[in-house]
């Protein structure tokens, strides 16, 4: 995932030093395949990582859509774990 290697390159001074954590989120998938919405559904326990985590997502996420019975990509609702 290139959009991953991205979003770890940008991020925050202060979560170079070794802040790690796992954060769950549930993000909306457009038909386009970007990501439109991102919501924290289990915390790292470390707000700016979860923050950091859902930016990025949005920003630089990348997925295959969900298709309907037709195959026409349709948006969708996925649930993402990130380790960062």
């Amino acid at each position: 995932m290139e959009w991953l290697r991205k979003s770890y390159q940008s991020r925050p001074r202060n979560l170079r030093r070794g802040v790690k954590g796992t954060v769950r989120m549930l993000i909306t998938v457009r038909p386009s395949g970007k990501v439109s919405k991102c919501v924290i559904i289990r915390s790292s326990e470390n707000a700016a990582l979860d923050s950091y985590a859902c930016r990025s997502v949005v920003r630089y996420g990348k997925f295959e859509p969900a298709l309907d019975a037709s195959g026409t990509p349709i948006e969708d609702t996925v649930v993402l774990a990130l380790m960062v």
